[in-house]
């Protein structure tokens, strides 16, 4: 695992093991990695867990982003920079706590309050 910690900086990279076989013939195996394994960027966008990951994320969706405002990249065409543009980003509002105890005070109670029973026919 040092060989690739050193070279990428993935906390924490995925080791993928197996072969890839086209038609009858056998394409790719991770048998003849040196360590009978093929390590892959874990992918995770969050800094506190991978760095490396959530740097390469960040690089990628400003492409992304650049791409659909600026146009002529990837694809955009390059009239979309006379459209006008809005980033809005939008949250969902809090309610505080979502799990509650409904016999507890609390935005779950009051809705359990308020919510009507059906009653249940049974014949």
């Amino acid at each position: 695992m040092s060989r690739f910690a050193g070279r990428t900086r993935v906390a924490h990279p995925v080791r993928l093991r197996g072969v890839v076989v086209r038609g009858d013939e056998r394409v790719y195996s991770t048998a003849d990695e040196p360590d009978g394994a093929l390590m892959v960027r874990c992918g995770n966008r969050r800094e506190a867990c991978c760095p490396s990951c959530a740097h390469e994320y960040r690089g990628d969706m400003w492409q992304l982003f650049y791409a659909g405002m600026a146009g002529g990249r990837k694809g955009v065409p390059e009239q979309v920079a006379e459209h006008p543009q809005v980033f809005a980003s939008l949250t969902a509002p809090s309610f505080g706590p979502v799990t509650t105890d409904p016999t507890t005070t609390g935005p779950a109670a009051a809705a359990s309050a308020t919510t009507p029973t059906i009653p249940t026919w049974a014949p």
